[in-house]
């Protein structure tokens, strides 16, 4: 808790205000958001490029240049927009299932915090919460097997790094699993949802190389670094945290994931 100095009395709570109760505002599923999209409109003035498509948006009286009225909204505009609520949150659910380029099986990409003109990319971002500029962190994800296949919990996997080609980081970096049909984590029976360099008890090899080995169930040995992933299909996350110009220019690549039966 804080309080401000003047009501600070040290190991004393000052007391809580009142609660206040609201209803919560569900923006982007009413209306509604056309209203606080007009608002940010009037706020943050078009890019040169952007004025041919604003004034598509004041067309409708919510671009920059007008007053969006609920109230006096006709039946056919009220219906589209209505009708573009439904659609648009569709089309950027599709845009956080596409693919993109990937390298050595994981895909990244390192245009976060500086979309451009990329809208839907940008759409797609902050449907997932947010992202660090690639500076901070780059998250590579992995959804496909070296065979083309989506990973599933029903098999095993491990990802094996050479000695000295450990993920170059100034920060820290990890690994995490995620059920592919609600993007989730799953219980474990050793409650790990991450594994990498800060990791307690992590086995190197003899020689300095490193074997992560990913899979539902726990393997016999218990000296390998295990990640327990979903029973059924998943996907990874790796998240580098201040990564080094190498990561940051190509110049390295993380392993392939490999099946136990390859």
């Amino acid at each position: 808790w804080l309080a401000p100095l003047s009501e600070l009395t040290p190991g004393n709570r000052p007391k809580l205000p009142p609660v206040k109760e609201s209803t919560p505002a569900d923006t982007l599923n009413t209306l509604a958001f056309f209203e606080v999209m007009n608002s940010e409109l009037k706020k943050l003035p078009p890019r040169p490029a952007e004025a041919a498509l604003t004034a598509q948006f004041d067309q409708i009286g919510i671009g920059p240049h007008s007053d969006f009225n609920l109230d006096t909204l006709n039946s056919d505009i009220r219906s589209g927009l209505e009708k573009a609520l439904v659609d648009g949150a569709a089309l950027v659910q599709a845009s956080t299932q596409r693919t993109i380029e990937s390298f050595n099986g994981w895909m990244i990409s390192k245009d976060i915090g500086r979309y451009g003109y990329k809208f839907m990319h940008r759409a797609a971002v902050v449907k997932g919460g947010y992202g660090n500029l690639p500076e901070e962190s780059l998250y590579p994800v992995s959804v496909f097997d070296s065979q083309g296949n989506l990973m599933n919990g029903n098999s095993g996997y491990r990802l094996h790094f050479e000695a000295g080609q450990m993920p170059p980081v100034d920060g820290f970096w990890s690994l995490s699993a995620y059920r592919l049909s609600d993007l989730q984590l799953e219980e474990n029976e050793i409650e790990r949802y991450s594994i990498g360099d800060r990791t307690p008890g992590l086995n190197y090899n003899e020689d300095g190389s490193l074997t992560l080995w990913l899979q539902h169930q726990r393997p016999v040995d218990a000296d390998k670094n295990w990640l327990p992933v979903p029973a059924g299909m998943f996907m990874l996350v790796f998240r580098l945290y201040e990564p080094q110009p190498q990561v940051l220019g190509d110049d390295y690549m993380l392993p392939r994931l490999h099946k136990l039966d390859e």
